[in-house]
């Protein structure tokens, strides 16, 4: 299984090819857990309802917009939640034991509260470099969560099998198009294109193939040169017009075996040619996803590193 680095939006579903850390600290600095006031706490010893103290307002700390003024004796701040606890200060009060916000540089603390009180210490969760996702992790929406928090931009990530998939019948028609008499919608290769995706693979080249050996042959020629995999549907059991597999055999494609014991989906072939695995599964729609979900779908699950099911 060959690695790739890749935009973290594109890495779902892949598998990790190395340890993820943490870049920083979580959390990365002091931080108030609570809306409320950053306080000294031995300026509200004793402090209650029938007792308030009351202290001096002398700005705000928000997330993401700290302040830089210092925390004297007999003052407080308004302090947000997940904001920096400004230099100084050692608890918050919640808002709720307090007169509440204002502009009223008065502020009356009903609640006396220990140090270090509704505070997020710097790293109390997770300290620098340790480890936060093990290499060889399959990679979730909670993966991606956390190399975001952590910045991580891109990852390097097990490459998506390179898929070929092609259905072969003059009697295939788009979905969409209108039907002639003896036509039918192809619908295969929609289930297969849905399938490949969801297995974890990438679909490269995809078409419908008349019968005719020539188109057959370019197709193929092309996909055993640029694709990991290559799935047919139809044209490989003993119709007169059923050319796929001697196709596959004529371009080089060893046959490992031809038609199991199963039952829809008799008429399987398996091969491999210039490092591409093959894959001919009957024209039948039952009988193609069964086949899929027997064969192809553990095949590109194995390449991945995976086991999705």
């Amino acid at each position: 299984m060959d690695s790739e680095v890749v935009p973290l939006d594109r890495s779902m579903g892949r598998i990790i090819f190395e340890d993820v850390v943490a870049t920083f600290p979580s959390p990365r600095f002091n931080n108030s857990a609570m809306d409320g006031f950053a306080v000294r706490s031995s300026d509200i010893i004793g402090a209650s309802k029938g007792n308030p103290i009351t202290l001096k307002n002398i700005g705000i700390s928000s997330a993401g917009v700290p302040s830089d003024l210092i925390l004297n004796e007999g003052e407080c701040m308004q302090c947000m939640t997940g904001a920096k606890i400004p230099t100084g200060s050692d608890a918050i009060v919640m808002v709720e034991h307090t007169t509440g916000f204002s502009d009223d540089p008065n502020v009356q603390i009903m609640i006396e509260v220990q140090p270090e009180s509704h505070i997020r210490k710097r790293g109390e969760e997770i300290q620098k470099g340790d480890k936060l996702i093990s290499k060889g992790t399959h990679i979730t929406p909670s993966e991606i969560g956390i190399c975001a928090t952590f910045g991580y931009g891109e990852l390097n990530v097990s490459k998506k099998p390179k898929i070929a998939i092609f259905g072969t019948g003059n009697e295939l028609v788009e979905p969409g198009e209108n039907l002639k008499e003896g036509e039918i919608y192809n619908s295969n290769l929609y289930v297969f294109s849905d399938l490949v995706g969801k297995a974890g693979g990438e679909v490269l080249m995809q078409d419908v193939l008349k019968d005719n050996k020539s188109y057959l042959e370019s197709f193929l020629s092309e996909a055993l040169k640029s694709c990991d995999v290559v799935i047919s549907s139809g044209g490989v059991s003993m119709g007169r017009f059923d050319y796929v597999r001697d196709v596959f055999i004529d371009l080089g494609v060893e046959e490992h075996f031809w038609k199991v014991a199963q039952k829809p989906g008799r008429p399987l072939f398996f091969g491999t040619g210039n490092k591409t695995l093959i894959i001919g599964l009957p024209g039948n729609p039952v009988s193609s996803y069964i086949g899929f979900m027997i064969w192809v779908w553990p095949i590109i699950n194995e390449m991945m590193g995976t086991d999705i099911v």
